[in-house]
């Protein structure tokens, strides 16, 4: 949500206060010399805004030295605003998609959790048991489940054998959820190495850096940080390792 409201910001020129200040007062200018406003609709499209701006700096008064100093100082909010305006809706539109799966994924995950403990007898949310920290009850649960097949003297053979099958047929799932998983965190990852390439893209940050503001590298940093976050805390080698083989083949 932070990378999304700093694009949105980064990509609109009216969104920093020198172009608003400036555009402001050459619109001023020229509703005093012609008589006409720009309309509020078209004010709030970042290339109108541009083009009006530009349009209005070669038409308002004073000496070409003023115009000039007046050019210089939205010159790199122009050029960037502009040449990056594209690229920078592409993060926005794609953030958006990955927070809507990302929520998919939970809701995914909270349901599977839902229907793989009722099979063991626990009927306690997700949400619920992390808040609880309940956890060494549903082991135990999962433990007694596991070995049914060790206890049949306490149900009928019928019963053991429908609570096994039931039993396999959740860890299946959880199985493919990792899967899921896996792939949503690969993705996002690839995501994320893409918006640092086209953050990296612009080619007059160099001269322009200082006159951008602070939300250009507080996105750059963001976009790093994700990426580390992707590839070391959410990607964890064990649930397709160890953990797999334990939970379909040895402890669940």
């Amino acid at each position: 949500m932070q990378t999304y409201q700093n694009v949105a910001s980064l990509s609109n020129p009216n969104s920093y206060p020198e172009f608003k200040e400036a555009k402001q007062m050459l619109s001023q200018n020229q509703h005093k010399k012609f008589g006409i406003k720009m309309p509020a609709l078209l004010e709030t499209n970042p290339f109108m805004s541009a083009t009006y701006t530009i349009v209005s700096l070669f038409l308002s008064p004073g000496d070409k030295g003023q115009k000039e100093k007046d050019f210089e100082e939205v010159a790199c909010i122009l050029d960037f605003t502009v040449s990056m305006n594209a690229d920078l809706n592409t993060i926005r539109h794609e953030v958006e998609f990955l927070k809507k799966a990302n929520e998919r994924l939970k809701e995914d995950c909270e349901k599977l959790f839902e229907e793989y403990c009722k099979v063991v007898g626990y009927h306690v949310s997700l949400e619920k048991c992390r808040e609880i920290d309940d956890w060494e009850k549903l082991n135990q649960l999962i433990s007694a489940s596991a070995g049914l097949s060790t206890s049949q003297h306490r149900d009928s053979v019928k019963s053991v054998v429908t609570k096994e099958v039931n039993l396999e047929f959740a860890t299946r799932r959880v199985s493919d959820f990792i899967s899921q998983y896996v792939n949503f965190t690969e993705r996002g990852s690839q995501y994320y190495e893409k918006f640092s390439s086209i953050i990296g893209s612009y080619d007059n940050a160099a001269f322009c850096g200082e006159q951008l503001p602070h939300q250009f590298s507080d996105l750059k940093f963001e976009i790093d940080n994700t990426i580390e976050k992707f590839n070391n805390t959410y990607h964890i080698p064990e649930i397709q390792g160890s953990r797999l083989k334990d939970l379909m083949f040895g402890h669940l």
